[in-house]
């Protein structure tokens, strides 16, 4: 996951999809003002305090914990898209990044989708699931893992719409874990927020259902048109948008490339604590290629131009990591616990292998979960599948 700090979100758009015109100032230059969205500053909303966005409800079996979920809880609006959130922290504080991640998803994701409310409670949060879940609703929690360092987290969808015309899947329950012994040294280091961010882009799907929706092919070469659109006709860019390849069954698949949009927020390697990581029109494109209506003109200032991946133009900028690859013992590591959060997801028996029901609903959680490892002082998101070998 990247690293940024934080900053304010863009105001919300009318609904249906829209798209800015941009310009090619390459993500290493200072950007041009009146060639990106008013909004695109790349950096993450104040966080609202839980008081004022969030409620307490009671706790079960959560001794020690606090249990909140947003203040229109339940509420439904057919006219935009919504996002519920139940949470159970040790320390409220840690609760304004998720209120802070959640607008600002919910300005990126404009439409309304199918409504459920036939959803399994199975998830990890001791509170109940909204009694109709509209759009879609991500339970946070902290959680004793394996103490400072080494696995910090994981995040994944639970269950998903899957539309039978088109076959394109947006989530309905997902959730996201992290080691209560990890959080307060990523407050304290600022990156808390830009965890939250991007995990929870997981839960929608960026990465986590690129191969079930048929965006990112068995080759790994991305075939969604709207992000192809973005990466050909928006950036000029040569080929198809660069997903990860490297890390065999690790990284491999579930984020774009970090060599070659090493600054983007949905790349799977931790940039330093302070480095804005930007939200790009590229990820935006890929949730619409997944089936959500979006605002593009919510993306952040980043323009991938000017990588040295887009084209063979001799003024493509290089970009050099500034880190090592994940160690095959801590690609190890993560797989071995991401195997064990997939083992331990139980498929309702009514929800057959690779068979919809009726409504739509596909299981997801014991296929695909996304693993955030510290190593060295360096943080990785490891794409975890029960293929893995």
């Amino acid at each position: 996951f990247p690293r940024r700090p934080s900053v304010s979100p863009t105001q919300s758009k009318e609904g249906g999809t829209t798209k800015p015109t941009i310009s090619p100032i390459g993500i290493f230059d200072t950007p041009v003002p009146t060639a990106q969205p008013a909004s695109s500053s790349p950096t993450m909303p104040q966080s609202p305090t839980p008081a004022s966005a969030l409620d307490t409800v009671p706790c079960l079996d959560a001794a020690g914990y606090t249990c909140l979920r947003n203040s229109d809880f339940e509420l439904e609006d057919p006219t935009k898209y919504k996002m519920d959130i139940s949470l159970e922290v040790l320390d409220t504080t840690t609760a304004d990044a998720y209120v802070s991640a959640r607008a600002k998803w919910m300005e990126v994701i404009t439409g309304d989708l199918s409504s459920f409310s036939s959803i399994p409670d199975d998830d990890l949060c001791s509170s109940s699931l909204p009694a109709i879940i509209d759009d879609t609703h991500i339970c946070g929690i902290d959680e004793d893992i394996d103490g400072p360092g080494n696995i910090l987290g994981s995040a994944g969808p639970l269950y998903i719409r899957v539309d039978e015309d088109t076959g394109k899947a947006t989530t309905i329950n997902g959730q996201m874990k992290f080691d209560k012994d990890d959080i307060p040294g990523m407050v304290e280091d600022g990156t808390w927020e830009s965890v939250i961010l991007h995990e929870m882009g997981h839960v929608f799907g960026i990465g986590t259902l690129w191969a079930y929706s048929e965006v990112v092919n068995e080759n790994l070469v991305y075939i969604g048109y709207n992000a192809n659109n973005v990466w050909t006709n928006d950036w000029g860019c040569d080929g198809t948008p660069p997903v990860e390849t490297d890390g065999g069954a690790g990284t491999a698949g579930g984020h774009w490339d970090e060599e070659c949009l090493g600054g983007e927020l949905m790349t799977g390697y931790a940039e330093a604590p302070g480095t804005a990581m930007p939200m790009s029109t590229l990820t935006i494109a890929s949730l619409e290629d997944m089936g959500y209506t979006v605002d593009y003109n919510t993306a952040d200032d980043y323009d991938g131009s000017y990588t040295a991946c887009c084209t063979s133009s001799i003024n493509a900028i290089p970009f050099k990591p500034t880190k090592p690859p994940l160690s095959v013992s801590g690609r190890a590591t993560a797989v071995e616990y991401g195997r064990t959060v997939l083992n331990g997801n139980q498929r309702p028996p009514k929800l057959v292998e690779d068979h919809l029901e009726e409504n739509g609903i596909v299981y997801m959680g014991d296929r695909y979960v996304n693993v955030l490892i510290e190593e060295n002082g360096h943080i990785y998101d490891v794409a975890v599948t029960k293929i893995n070998e």
